[in-house]
């Protein structure tokens, strides 16, 4: 190998010195490219998550309220995608199943942890502990 690159010339050697740099660097900024777009596609995706997730929140408020578990599993089918959400689960304050779509719900339900109380729930308990300390 040192044969072959003593009988180069120094112009030959300086212009594979720099085809070689200028690989490396273009190998460097498509990994870098290819790492913003994955940040940025998970960024959006959360979006999207976030924006779905208040949109089912507002459609389900007056059926859920109101008792009506006919019209929330009509919502949940209609918002079920195979291709986007796969399963829907509406539990009542008890964890009992109110209405599913796309999956048994009943089994699903088993196998995820409990749900978290809402953040007021909490403030609320932690201000009637402190209500009644005094």
């Amino acid at each position: 190998m040192s044969v072959l690159a003593a009988s180069l010339s120094l112009r030959t050697r300086l212009l594979l010195a720099c085809v070689l740099v200028q690989v490396m660097m273009l190998a460097l900024l498509i990994v870098n490219g290819i790492s913003i777009m994955d940040a940025k596609l998970a960024e959006r995706t959360r979006i999207h998550l976030e924006e779905e997730k208040q949109l089912l929140s507002a459609a389900l408020v007056m059926p859920l309220a109101s008792g009506q578990y006919q019209a929330l599993s009509e919502i949940l089918g209609r918002v079920r995608r195979d291709d986007g959400i796969v399963y829907l689960v509406v539990l009542d304050r008890g964890g009992k199943v109110v209405a599913s779509a796309g999956r048994d719900g009943a089994a699903l339900i088993k196998k995820l942890p409990p749900p978290p109380e809402p953040s007021h729930v909490e403030h609320l308990r932690q201000t009637r502990e402190c209500a009644c300390d005094e």
